[in-house]
């Protein structure tokens, strides 16, 4: 898997999605095998998503690695729905550095990318 593969599989799960009513995304190639993926989302709910991920395949690698992403997830009113990222902040969480806030409390999570992101969004609204 190259980064163009990556790419693709989003604009695929994008293109497929029941719930954007509107995107902006910015795919930034970095190599044949790292990228950076960024915008934001527009349910049908009118909830919102801003994203940043930064995606590294190691050379052969089928699974991508992400060093730094964010998934912020709020309603029409900006209030949080939920967070879900890999900064440093929270070392006492098992699975550190990843995790999910909620609008009241964080909890450990695992890695997760914008793929999963819209399939747990859709779970969700659905």
């Amino acid at each position: 898997m190259q980064i163009d593969d990556y790419f693709e599989e989003v604009i695929k799960k994008i293109r497929q999605s029941q719930i954007v009513i509107s995107e902006n995304v910015i795919f930034d190639k970095r190599s044949r095998y790292s990228g950076h993926i960024e915008g934001f989302f527009v349910f049908i709910d009118e909830t919102v998503l801003y994203f940043s991920e930064f995606i590294v395949i190691e050379d052969g690698g089928m699974i991508p690695t992400r060093p730094s992403y964010r998934f912020h997830w709020q309603d029409q009113n900006e209030y949080l729905v939920k967070r879900y990222d890999n900064a440093p902040h929270f070392p006492e969480l098992n699975n550190f550095p990843h995790h999910v806030h909620y609008p009241d409390m964080v909890e450990p999570f695992r890695e997760i990318g914008i793929v999963e992101i819209l399939e747990i969004v859709e779970n969700e609204i659905a």
